[in-house]
């Protein structure tokens, strides 16, 4: 064997090593965080919240996204299963599951940062659209529409050259590339950073529009409450986009290079260690919600101590019946 080559496995084992471990990080960080978020998000409080509501939304398909793709990429990948290129029926649902969970994890999260945009305008009827009674038919129209747009992916992939993918040289090739990078990842994105310059944009209008009052202790807490809420997403929104530049960064730079002929080893390393990263880090950052909510939002910390207490006297006051 020569040099090259054996320098080459080094490389592309090294890159395996990182990608599992950030993929096990993600799988062990992302199942205790939506469970953490589980019992917070259900508290009496705020399930009644419309933006709390999109967030559980979101916070279910985080974690459909961790425990499905995720585990299926580690028994693909790193285990030798070599199910994809036997099932035709496990090759399309795969690919399908991979890019509609995600996607509708993401929606949900443009569904939470809209509905802060609505609570602060200064219209009453556009701040009528930030109830419970909406948010439960407009969850369910974005769930139909998140499994809707994504159907073309169970229709043209195909087993190819013994591996699960589409044909190359295809038109649908570039139409899925432009579905992939530009209207499931960074069109919603952008919508979502758009929503969190209006919202701040309305918050500031509110204040200058406001002449100071002296209000109770309960309104003081409800609008803490809101701007912690607010502050949440938009970290969660800014966190989401930097994962997805790389992920974005990484898919294009293996599109550029996937058909170059005669690659020296370390174009070969570059384009692995690109894309394996870039899919491993995108997934990592669904497993980041619960831990930015409790150390952005003293109220959020505060809810969850609360309901683990509870969870905790209740079990002792069972034990001693």
């Amino acid at each position: 064997m020569s040099t090259n080559s054996t320098s080459l496995t080094t490389l592309l084992k090294i890159v395996q090593q990182i990608s599992l471990t950030v993929n096990f990080l993600t799988i062990i960080i992302g199942t205790i965080g939506g469970i953490c978020n589980f019992i917070t998000f259900t508290t009496p409080k705020l399930r009644r919240n419309s933006c709390v509501f999109y967030l559980l939304c979101a916070n279910t398909f985080q974690m459909i996204s961790i425990l499905i793709p995720i585990s299926i990429r580690l028994l693909l990948g790193y285990f030798g299963d070599n199910l994809e290129s036997q099932s035709i029926i496990f090759c399309k649902a795969r690919y399908y599951l991979s890019f509609t969970l995600p996607a509708l994890a993401t929606f949900y999260m443009l569904l939470s940062i809209l509905d802060r945009c609505l609570t602060t305008s200064s219209h009453a009827k556009i701040r009528a659209w930030s109830q419970i009674k909406v948010a439960y038919p407009l969850s369910f129209v974005v769930f139909i529409f998140g499994c809707i747009i994504n159907i073309h992916i169970i229709v043209f992939q195909v087993i190819y050259n013994n591996k699960c993918q589409i044909s190359a040289n295809s038109i649908y090739e570039v139409f899925l590339a432009v579905h992939i990078v530009f209207f499931i990842s960074l069109l919603p994105h952008i919508l979502m950073l758009i929503l969190c310059l209006i919202t701040f944009l309305n918050l500031k209008q509110r204040k200058t529009r406001i002449l100071p009052t002296t209000t109770n202790v309960r309104s003081s807490l409800i609008k803490r409450f809101e701007a912690q809420l607010i502050t949440i997403i938009v970290t969660q929104t800014i966190v989401g986009t930097v994962f997805l530049l790389l992920r974005v960064g990484s898919y294009s730079y293996s599109l550029l290079t996937r058909n170059k002929l005669n690659k020296i080893d370390g174009e070969i390393a570059a384009e692995n260690l690109t894309l394996q990263m870039g899919v491993a880090f995108y997934f990592f950052n669904f497993a980041l919600s619960f831990y930015i909510s409790t150390l952005t939002s003293k109220y959020f910390r505060e809810t969850f101590r609360k309901r683990v207490t509870e969870f905790y006297r209740r079990r002792i006051s069972c034990r001693q019946f």
